[in-house]
């Protein structure tokens, strides 16, 4: 990438800043951040590595996670994280009509301005009417994205705190299922003694039923 076309990259950001801020989300360098009481949402402007010299390639990454589960695995819970810890990922493109994933490219002020309007459209019309729904941990239960292991952890222990035991049981089980082997047999052994300590009631009404299967 070139100097020049970081400088359009930044006026980029500063030009969609606007739209971010209508929508409670504040601006850090490439990310746009919007905190609730219960979870994170962020919005990562990702620079391409492999543009070309004169030329600087984006995408956009779409993140969210819940603050409850941050705080039990130790990490600041008052502190947004990176996009790509987050269990819940997405690009952007996923919640509009066109499900490719797109990279875009800025080259002079043409391509900037065609890129800022597709993206001021895609962003109000399809983007932000998703993220309102990524705010409580109820409306994060019912999206899918990012990587299962990870996310299956943290599903069930917003299921295992809110006690919705049918729920519970059936993330649990495609934990032992699915990760109960393998590389990762001990970090779900781990995390399920976690649950059994933190949520004694829900995880003893789960393994109970099990017994009496």
């Amino acid at each position: 990438m070139s100097a020049e076309t970081e400088k359009l990259f930044r006026k980029l950001l500063k030009e969609l800043r606007p739209l971010f801020k209508e929508e409670k989300f504040r601006a850090s360098s490439q990310n746009f951040i919007l905190e609730s009481a219960e979870c994170w949402v962020i919005l990562n402007f990702q620079k391409s590595r492999w543009a070309d010299r004169d030329e600087t390639t984006f995408y956009i990454n779409v993140a969210a996670c819940s603050k409850r589960w941050l705080g039990i695995a130790s990490k600041p819970a008052d502190k947004a994280p990176p996009y790509y810890s987050c269990d819940w990922q997405w690009r952007a493109e996923h919640f509009g009509p066109d499900k490719n994933i797109q990279q875009w490219t800025l080259r002079d002020e043409d391509s900037l301005q065609q890129t800022a309007g597709y993206l001021q459209n895609l962003l109000q019309v399809f983007v932000f009417p998703a993220t309102r729904t990524m705010t409580t941990e109820a409306e994060l239960l019912k999206h899918s994205g990012g990587f299962e292991y990870p996310q299956l952890k943290t599903r069930a222990v917003i299921l295992a705190a809110t006690n919705q035991v049918s729920a519970l049981k059936q993330a649990v089980a495609a934990l032992v299922e699915k990760y109960g082997s393998g590389v990762v047999a001990e970090a779900t052994r781990d995390h399920l003694t976690l649950l059994r300590s933190k949520y004694p009631e829900a995880m003893h009404s789960i393994e109970q039923a099990s017994e009496s299967c």
